[in-house]
């Protein structure tokens, strides 16, 4: 079987902790959540695919890509919408199935990160378990949308007008953390990035028109440092994520960034080793990243007891906007 390196010891060290910490205590640090956040809650990209390939008899080998099965699919029924509708409606049956206790847990991953000062939570995924966990938190947030086809633009425009279910992104709710969806939400399926054609479509919109993303989080990369949770740094999500922060990450060199990223598994120690090593020098030579090898649960509950060794346990209340 496939072999997976222990975590290195120095992946982060102290000063990297204690980094971290500042930067969130004084408003400068930004969580951006990928698929692993949730991995424990919903069915996995390779899960969805394997049913939808299933469903609709795609006849290729690798049945476990999602934004390729979800293509074939989309084009065999000619209906991309109904496609949507069904990978939305798996997604939010898991959901539902969460109760408020889950949240209420305070070393669930995403309530730790809402008990933190973040003021915005950037996100490509589909649930709403950030907002669960800050309302579980006490903590009211905006949520908004990347306006990146014409269905999510309608659908944000009117948002926007009528307030929303929550803060209305142009009421004055700066004091509001901000939770923000680039590849939508499951309860709104077209504003999904699900599709081949949809990741190319929203990166070619984004390049077209980069006012798709509200100004205020495109000046992330720029001023804060990004803390990367949930994603695999291979797949196709982190890729497209990392082409529009690329620009402006690499005019934010002086941040460290962190990606949380599983040990790689090959069929040796030499080769995981050495897909280690790539993966490590490629995002050094093109931004300033520290690597934490792990799941997206053991660095959250690192980052709690670094929290809490500095400020006790009070939760958001302790930072400085």
């Amino acid at each position: 079987p496939p072999l997976r390196l222990p975590v290195p010891a120095n992946a982060l060290d102290d000063d990297d902790w204690d980094t971290i910490v500042s930067r969130i205590s004084n408003g400068r640090c930004t969580p951006f959540l990928g698929a692993g956040m949730s991995a424990h809650r919903l069915p996995t990209g390779r899960a969805l695919a394997q049913a939808l390939a299933e469903k609709h008899g795609y006849p290729f080998d690798d049945r476990d890509n999602l934004p390729r099965v979800a293509q074939y699919a989309a084009v065999i029924r000619n209906d991309v919408p109904r496609i949507k509708e069904q990978v939305a409606r798996q997604f939010s049956t898991a959901t539902d199935a969460i109760t408020a206790a889950a949240f209420a847990d305070r070393t669930d991953p995403h309530r730790i990160l809402a008990d933190l000062p973040f003021a915005k939570y950037l996100t490509t995924n589909y649930d709403p378990f950030i907002e669960r966990a800050l309302e579980a938190a006490g903590t009211p947030c905006v949520v908004d949308l990347c306006a990146w086809n014409p269905a999510t633009r309608k659908h944000v425009a009117g948002e926007r007008v009528r307030g929303g279910g929550g803060a209305s992104p142009t009421t004055d709710s700066d004091t509001l953390p901000l939770v923000y969806h680039l590849h939508g939400v499951q309860e709104f399926p077209e504003s999904m990035v699900l599709t081949e054609d949809d990741y190319l479509d929203f990166l070619a919109e984004i390049a077209m028109d980069p006012r798709c993303i509200r100004p205020d989080v495109s000046e992330v990369f720029a001023e804060s440092s990004v803390l990367f949770l949930g994603y695999s740094l291979s797949d196709i999500t982190f890729r497209v994520i990392f082409r529009i922060a690329l620009q402006q990450l690499q005019l934010n060199r002086q941040r460290a960034h962190v990606a949380v990223q599983l040990p790689p598994t090959g069929n040796s120690e030499q080769i995981a080793q050495a897909i280690q090593q790539y993966l490590e020098h490629y995002l050094k030579l093109t931004m300033n990243v520290r690597f934490f090898w792990g799941t997206a649960s053991d660095f959250t509950r690192e980052l709690r007891t670094r929290w809490v060794k500095v400020h006790g346990d009070a939760g958001r209340t302790v930072a400085t906007p």
